[in-house]
């Protein structure tokens, strides 16, 4: 057996792992996430390909992987129920809209949206990783469900960052229900 068929075509993680790193780092672990997959992908096809530059710059090559992804999931008989093409749009359309939602609202609202961007990212991120897990024979996740002391460190920084973002909308909050959707100035 080589080690194309010893190993699964990408990241096997469990569900309850995958949305608490989300929730819990603020929405960093998708970045973690994409890079994983593009680790596991170079080490099983063996393409130059650089997992960090294609976890930073994630919506460029968003497409690429989810085909891949998708290709690998239906080779292996798994039936994939979501389009790489419109799981890319929806990732897109919740980057920008986070990205564009400090212009257009005021703090305190951008961080009351915050838990939309993080469940859109969280929905999506999830209906793909529930095929991967499934492909490589581990539906529920098992051989990656605990937590390592990383993740703490992760979800510690996560958790100060968005407490921090908190307790700065509480400071700009605006006294009137107008004052939410009026940008603050920079």
């Amino acid at each position: 057996m080589n080690e194309a068929e010893a190993c699964p075509d990408f990241y096997v993680v469990s569900s309850r792992k995958l949305i608490t790193l989300i929730a819990l780092t603020g929405g960093l672990y998708v970045v973690a996430w994409f890079y994983q997959h593009w680790r596991a992908y170079r080490r099983v096809t063996g393409r130059p390909v650089w997992p960090i530059v294609r976890a930073f710059f994630a919506i460029l090559f968003a497409f690429s992987l989810f085909s891949k992804i998708s290709g690998g999931v239906e080779a292996r008989g798994v039936r994939v129920s979501w389009s790489p093409l419109v799981m890319t749009l929806l990732l897109l359309v919740a980057g920008v809209a986070s990205a564009c939602a400090g212009s257009f609202v005021s703090t305190t609202l951008y961080v009351a949206l915050t838990p939309i961007w993080l469940a859109l990212d969280i929905l999506i991120l999830l209906s793909i990783q529930s095929s991967v897990n499934a492909a490589a024979g581990d539906a529920p996740g098992l051989g990656n469900n605990r937590m390592t002391w990383v993740n703490g460190v992760w979800m510690t920084i996560g958790m100060f960052w968005m407490l921090v973002a908190v307790a700065a909308a509480l400071v700009l909050m605006p006294d009137t229900l107008e004052g939410w959707f009026t940008p603050m100035p920079i």
